[in-house]
């Protein structure tokens, strides 16, 4: 007998179309691309509430755990980035500050302040889309991501996508 083939349901789909489909309550992996694609989406919704356009999601696994977007403005609170709070939901979703097994990815490059979130919180990969300059926090000058530390052990494995 043929197994059942089955469309994937990419994040953002709605739920009637799981429903049809058999595949809600299912965890079906979501991709780089798909990753990215969030990101995308949540940083055009913080441009549209007057935000910088940043967007973040953390995975594990494949599976959704966090996402946010930048809330400087909204929040009164310049720490408010968007990969901050990802790191701040998905720490409080999995009950711990160790995220190992995690992947963040984002639509820009994590700035310092970020890069030292991510390695407190022992995130094993970062995956995001455009550089910044000076401030990221991948730079050679500081590479925060990129360098082996007694505290902190091996860095994030970090990717640059155009995708």
């Amino acid at each position: 007998m043929k197994a059942k083939e089955r469309k994937k349901v990419a994040p953002g789909d709605n739920r009637r179309e799981a429903e049809r489909l058999g595949t809600l309550g299912e965890e079906i992996p979501m991709t780089d691309a798909d990753a990215l694609r969030r990101c995308q989406e949540l940083a055009e919704q913080a441009r549209m509430a007057g935000e910088p356009a940043v967007g973040c999601i953390i995975t594990r696994e494949g599976a959704l755990i966090a996402e946010a977007g930048e809330s400087v403005h909204r929040l009164c609170d310049p720490t408010a980035h968007a990969e901050l709070l990802a790191i701040r939901a998905a720490c409080a979703a999995l009950g711990t500050l160790d995220l190992h097994g995690c992947v963040l990815y984002s639509n820009v490059e994590p700035c310092h302040m970020c890069a030292y979130a991510l390695r407190e919180a022992r995130i094993d990969r970062v995956v995001f889309q455009r550089r910044v300059g000076p401030i990221g926090g991948t730079q050679p000058t500081e590479p925060l991501l990129g360098k082996w530390s007694e505290d902190w052990g091996e860095p994030p494995i970090v990717e640059i996508r155009d995708e």
